[in-house]
């Protein structure tokens, strides 16, 4: 996923080159980006809400 992203900016940054000719290549990657980063915060928000509900048994003492 790291290499991925990392060729995603290269070639951004390369299309940046080409001015206004590659804007709709451009938003493409960054529409994908933000498509990416929104499954990475639901998945984070799926992490926290699991673990507040392990540490609410510990503080409810329902946890030895």
């Amino acid at each position: 996923m790291v290499i991925t992203r990392l060729n995603e900016i290269v070639e951004y940054a390369r299309l940046s080159d080409g001015g206004s000719d590659t804007l709709a290549e451009r938003e493409y990657i960054l529409s994908k980006h933000r498509e990416g980063l929104i499954k990475q915060i639901s998945l984070l928000e799926d992490h926290l809400k699991a673990l507040d509900y392990k540490i609410n048994l510990y503080k409810s003492g329902k946890v030895c």
